[in-house]
């Protein structure tokens, strides 16, 4: 599955949670040209994706690569006021950026370093002994297991996809 089951659906879930939104609608971009050669692979490794959610609110692009190291896997915000870009945000092994953009000046914000994979076991743990709410369900990545094909489709088939549940 590529590029798409690894990143994409982790940023899906990302703006799922972050939303607390399902999407609407998406467009998948690619190209067979990357690192100067002509790839032959079936499924595209790097992946550009704008996500419209199902009610009023800001845009999303999603770019994820595993063939360009230069450049970070990321989820960008778009609003009438600013962008908000995240990167790195889930690999353990990489710190996180996060950044607000406006008018062409970029902040920073300092987010503390956590291991995702200790975050979501220790989560687990608490919701098992109190009972709190999980940070994921298997209708969480069901959800977004169908939103990870539609961009798959969006990108065979060169058009955005709509969604519905």
């Amino acid at each position: 599955g590529g590029v798409h089951f690894d990143r994409t659906q982790r940023n899906l879930d990302l703006l799922s949670f972050l939303t607390q939104q399902e999407v609407g609608e998406v467009y998948a971009v690619s190209s067979n040209q990357i690192l100067g050669t002509r790839s032959k692979l079936d499924v595209p490794e790097d992946l550009v994706s704008t996500v419209t959610l199902d009610h009023a609110g800001p845009s999303f692009q999603l770019y994820d690569s595993f063939l360009t190291p230069h450049i970070a896997s990321s989820v960008e915000i778009f609003g009438s006021n600013g962008c908000a870009v995240a990167t790195d945000w889930f690999d353990a092994n990489k710190p996180t950026s996060l950044a607000v953009i406006r008018y062409r000046q970029q902040k920073p914000i300092v987010t503390p370093h956590v291991d995702p994979y200790t975050a979501t076991v220790e989560a687990f743990t608490a919701a098992i002994h109190s009972g709190s709410r999980l940070l994921a369900t298997g209708d969480d990545g069901r959800y977004a297991l169908g939103v990870t094909l539609a961009v798959q489709e969006s990108f065979a088939k060169h058009r955005p996809i709509t969604l519905r549940r």
